[in-house]
């Protein structure tokens, strides 16, 4: 096993790969320059497994997630893909917390069940923009960041199908995936169009 530390600003997240289970690099990202290090690190960046689900009007929510009430205060313009992140790497159960607005690439790997899919590594970038509650949500329900949910994740992304993030990364007919996220410079996020839908 390997041990590994995210720092984010107030949160440290510590996590246990398992050196054989270190994800593939999508094509977008796999250039000379960037490959996983023995660590499964992408350039010194670690990753961690998370789960992958999906919330807003598309998924029957009442109100779509794109909106001035999500818990960072405010949603980004259109055309930028959003996501709500579980409530340990938030890190608040309510209101704005230290992760708010923080960037990520999210890549599914496997069907929650496990079951394989037809295109792993598969991965969009988002800006964290909302919180998913522990009390509402069992796969957000980490009570830390070295507890992984029922799944073998330390954290859950719950992307916001209005703002095209569910579209851009769920396969047809799958709604829930095992992956990995690694925090992405969001610097990026304003500038590349990648980071846009």
């Amino acid at each position: 096993m390997l041990l590994f530390a995210l720092a984010i600003p107030s949160i440290t997240l510590s996590v246990a790969l398992a050196a054989a289970a270190a994800p593939t690099i999508p094509t977008w990202m796999n250039s000379s320059s960037q490959s996983l290090d023995s660590r499964g690190w992408l350039d010194g960046t670690p990753t961690f497994p998370i789960t992958i689900t999906s919330y807003g009007t598309e998924f029957g929510d009442s109100q779509s997630c794109i909106r001035n009430s999500v818990s960072c205060g405010f949603s980004p313009p259109p055309g930028y893909f959003t996501t709500a992140i579980s409530q340990a790497l938030f890190g608040a159960s309510s209101g704005v917390g230290p992760s708010c607005f923080t960037c990520w690439y999210i890549c599914i790997q496997s069907q929650l069940d496990g079951s394989p899919i037809a295109d792993p590594g598969h991965c969009i970038r988002a800006l964290a923009d909302d919180l998913c509650p522990a009390d509402t949500n069992a796969l957000c329900a980490n009570p830390d960041l070295t507890t992984p949910n029922a799944y073998g994740a330390v954290a859950n992304f719950d992307l916001c199908s209005d703002s095209g993030a569910t579209g851009a990364l769920f396969l047809p007919g799958i709604n829930a995936y095992r992956g990995w996220a690694t925090k992405g410079d969001c610097n990026a996020y304003l500038q590349d169009p990648e980071w846009h839908n």
